[in-house]
């Protein structure tokens, strides 16, 4: 029941539903990322139009979509701990009960997650590396979520770069050619292997549609439902889903990594001979 219950609040308020939202896009040397796996496609079409950030209807209909997911599974976990108090059951019986529950408990919140997309899967990657803190089933059937998501379909990814760098203009004064099929799939950005008029290859990294406002909207559910719960958790997830927000957001922008690559680079290029 604790993990489960722990499961649902890391994830609350991080749904899947793509919306259109403005992207940032960026250029850094290609990388050999082997192409995502097939995943399901999301909920609702991506494009490049402007994206407000969610009200707070839509909000509540995002956590309410994942609850109706959840709660189910949570209602199982407390059942079978007031039957097996009540049938006084021994440390084997519990364990054989718990473990038949995971099973399934794990393949329904796999579902959800691979049902809603987005942020959930964000959070769904993260708590299959949590071998401390989650039952082995739940971390086992969640590695799915590590092989790469659905990919943005690459008539959206050439607008949004079209629009980004080159204005008015088209993709050709930029590039002399940029490949169909991305190297690679994540929940907030996917890469695609290009190259520059001058010959150089590089990889253009493009956010996906909806991100940044998903994000916002779905830390603020994450605070508001960890403050309601306070005194239920053992740990402060305030605090938890604070800084998850700041970093998340250090990862919606594409100039500081830029940036942060470019001092990666200064610092490796010569090597320690001084060449």
């Amino acid at each position: 029941m604790k993990i489960m219950l722990q499961i649902a609040l890391v994830l609350v308020g991080v749904a899947a539903l793509q919306a259109p939202a403005p992207t940032r896009s960026g250029t850094v040397p290609a990388s050999t990322l082997a192409p995502p796996p097939e995943a399901a496609e999301d909920v609702l079409p991506l494009d490049v139009g402007e994206r407000k950030a969610l009200s707070v209807t839509e909000r509540l209909s995002r956590s309410l979509t994942f609850y109706s997911r959840v709660l189910p599974i949570l209602a199982r976990y407390k059942l079978a701990e007031l039957d097996l108090e009540q049938r006084c059951a021994d440390e084997e019986e519990c364990s054989a009960e718990y473990s038949e529950l995971d099973e399934w408990g794990s393949d329904k919140l796999r579902d959800a997650i691979l049902e809603l997309q987005g942020f959930y899967v964000k959070s769904g990657q993260v708590l299959s590396t949590r071998v401390d803190l989650f039952a082995k089933p739940y971390c086992d059937k969640l590695q799915v979520l590590q092989e790469g998501l659905a990919p943005i379909p690459t008539d959206v990814v050439k607008e949004v770069v079209r629009r980004e760098l080159c204005g008015d203009g088209t993709l050709d004064e930029l590039f002399s050619d940029f490949e169909e099929k991305p190297l690679g799939c994540a929940s907030i950005a996917q890469v695609h292997a290009a190259t520059l008029l001058d010959g150089r290859r590089v990889a253009v990294k493009v956010q996906r549609p909806g991100a940044k406002p998903l994000l916002r909207a779905d830390v603020a559910n994450l605070k508001r439902f960890a403050k309601l719960l306070a005194d239920a958790l053992p740990v402060d997830y305030y605090v938890v889903f604070s800084e998850l927000g700041d970093v998340l957001e250090g990862e919606l922008d594409f100039l500081q990594e830029a940036q942060a690559m470019e001092k990666l680079h200064a610092a490796v290029r010569f090597r320690p001979d001084g060449r």
